[in-house]
């Protein structure tokens, strides 16, 4: 098991009885923690949904954790903007899985990992909202998984999902919970495993491929393109400050009926700090549909975080990125300031994880570079 200690000025490590404290680097009053997975994210790389892309293994068939009985179930749900349940998505639309486990004896806290296929080809769906530091979206072998970046306290959980385009189909989501004792260890915790398979509501007027925001010399830049449109009147832009009330922003015309799709955009010259924004459409008979929501803020220091852990034999960079979904260029130095690794990347809001190479050994310097050009870093020892 590789030991990593680390100091940062902009991270704060959430410690146990267990952690032992190291020393203090030549930093300005940034603790030196050695740190542990037992409150950290899921198993790096294990993948245990129970879905057949991942060979059907759940948490209970690898034995990675078992051995208690705490009453344990589990329920997924896909809920509508007004909480209602539903067994149909309609392309586009933002929507809520939630998750519950529910026991006759309270654990000590709950983890979860869950994924999103096609039924039948079992496509790949990553079509998953903006997550709370709590949770984090990551990747393997070319996969898209949601689980908690630490042992969470509460038995339900709300992961923000919009429908993929029309034409995808019914989409199943394979759910794995685990209900822990909080001994340090993976015995004594109960695994639970569930599924739900939700069908595709009618066709829409048009196939929304995608609807983002970025901030360019200090306007809001909102973009969206389409796979297809018929019967599509015209694109409304909204605008919140808190978002909860929008108002009407700009009205943009469809480019007409198209089997090829078409793309937009609208520049807000009024952005200050911080906006939400949503996409509304209009079809010729004047019926509605609200797509997802962008948040868009100016960055400041504590949007983004570094900190290391140890899995398994190998390292990991937890990079929190308090803003939206954006590119970023990871550093390796030495103390000398001599880069070692550079790697180039996306990271979805909240926590992301990134390996670093099983060679680099000893104190290096990390260092995050943001599409909106902040710089993050973070000193810290890797020992074998």
């Amino acid at each position: 098991m590789r030991k990593i200690f680390s100091a940062t000025c902009n991270f704060v490590a959430n410690t146990k009885k267990k952690s032992i404290i190291l020393g203090i680097f030549a930093v300005a009053f940034c603790s030196v923690i050695l740190l542990s997975n037992t409150t950290g994210p899921a198993k790096q790389r294990n993948t245990v949904t129970g879905a057949p892309f991942d060979n059907s293994q759940t948490c209970a068939k690898s034995g990675c954790h078992g051995g208690g009985n705490f009453g344990g179930t589990i329920v997924t749900q896909l809920l509508d903007a007004s909480n209602n349940i539903v067994t149909a998505y309609t392309p586009g639309v933002s929507y809520t899985l939630k998750i519950t486990m529910n026991s006759t004896t309270a654990p000590k806290g709950y983890g979860f990992q869950t994924a999103a296929a096609t039924v039948g080809t079992n496509t790949n769906i990553n079509t998953w909202g903006t997550l709370i530091a709590d949770y984090h979206n990551q990747a393997v072998s070319g996969r898209n998984y949601v689980e908690q970046s630490k042992r969470l306290s509460q038995n339900t959980i709300s992961i923000p999902w919009t429908g993929p385009f029309a034409g995808t189909g019914s989409v199943i989501f394979y759910t794995a919970g685990n209900l822990v004792n909080g001994n340090s260890s993976t015995t004594g915790d109960q695994p639970v495993n569930t599924n739900l398979t939700v069908s595709e509501a009618g066709a829409l007027p048009i196939k929304l491929l995608y609807f983002k925001g970025s901030i360019q010399s200090g306007k809001a830049v909102l973009s969206w393109a389409t796979a297809q449109e018929t019967s599509n009147k015209n694109f409304i832009i909204e605008k919140s400050l808190d978002g909860i009330n929008y108002t009407p922003l700009s009205t943009l015309a469809s480019k007409g009926n198209s089997t090829n799709g078409s793309a937009y955009s609208f520049t807000d010259a009024g952005f200050f700090s911080k906006a939400f924004y949503r996409l509304k459409q209009i079809d010729a008979d004047g019926n509605t549909t609200t797509y997802n929501i962008v948040e868009l803020k100016n960055a400041v220091a504590s949007d983004y975080k570094i900190s290391i852990y140890a899995h398994a034999g190998a390292s990991y960079i937890l990079f929190y990125n308090g803003l939206q979904q954006q590119k970023i260029n990871v550093q390796v130095a030495d103390l000398q300031g001599k880069k070692i690794y550079s790697y180039n990347t996306s990271v979805n809001q909240g926590d992301n994880q990134i390996q670093l190479p099983s060679n680099i050994r000893g104190i290096i310097i990390v260092t995050i570079i943001t599409e909106d050009g902040r710089r993050t870093s973070a000193k810290v020892g890797i020992m074998q």
